[in-house]
């Protein structure tokens, strides 16, 4: 005797209703976890980004850092920093003598000195640097991308005997600022500029003497 009410057997299978509700519900949690994974993987390469640039900036400032350290004023290429822009951002220029310089060759032509510049030029910060204090051709200047992505590069440098802080310096052959303040501003497609700052202290401030640079040649 057959009943309406009678139950489903077990192996009825789905009903169209369940298999569409179950199809539903798991797109709804791909959906989820794919926008999840896709932020996830976002938020990761920013950060490799922010990272990457941050050690690019870190490694520039020590470099002209260390340069500046052991900086001297000569006779033959004074100390100089120049205020300028390029694209409406500051682009300034730094000029100085340093003892920093590594010899490549024993008897290679060239000095235990080095004369640098640095600067920006469109995106990338240069170093120009002329080994041999003897040559003046083109061809005797290296140069070197430090970095890429560079927006701004400013300078600042301190008179120890005012006590101000300055744009520009242009005090002659025989001085240097007391101190430096460098603002180096990258940038990339993906993340707001950052600026990275740097206070480097030149042998007059760090010694508390004169620089006995100051000597003739």
């Amino acid at each position: 005797m057959s009943s309406k009410n009678q139950s489903r057997r077990p192996d009825a299978g789905f009903t169209l209703i369940e298999v569409l509700l179950a199809v539903a519900i798991l797109a709804i949690i791909s959906a989820i976890v794919s926008v999840s994974f896709a932020t996830t993987i976002r938020l990761r390469d920013r950060a490799l980004e922010d990272v990457a640039r941050e050690h690019l900036a870190r490694n520039a400032l020590r470099l002209i850092a260390d340069e500046l350290t052991v900086s001297r004023v000569s006779r033959k290429f004074r100390w100089f920093g120049q205020n300028a822009d390029e694209e409406n951002r500051p682009a300034d220029l730094l000029g100085f003598t340093t003892s920093a310089n590594p010899r490549v060759m024993p008897n290679a032509l060239e000095s235990d000195v080095a004369h640098i510049v640095y600067t920006r030029k469109k995106d990338r910060l240069i170093r120009y640097s002329l080994r041999n204090p003897n040559a003046f051709t083109a061809d005797a200047v290296d140069w070197t991308d430090i970095a890429d992505g560079v927006l701004e590069f400013n300078i600042r440098y301190y008179h120890k005997r005012t006590g101000v802080w300055l744009d520009q310096w242009d005090e002659g052959v025989s001085s240097m600022p007391a101190g430096i303040m460098i603002e180096l501003t990258l940038g990339n497609p993906t993340s707001p500029p950052r600026t990275y700052t740097a206070w480097v202290p030149t042998p007059q401030l760090a010694t508390g003497q004169k620089s006995p640079a100051a000597q003739p040649k």
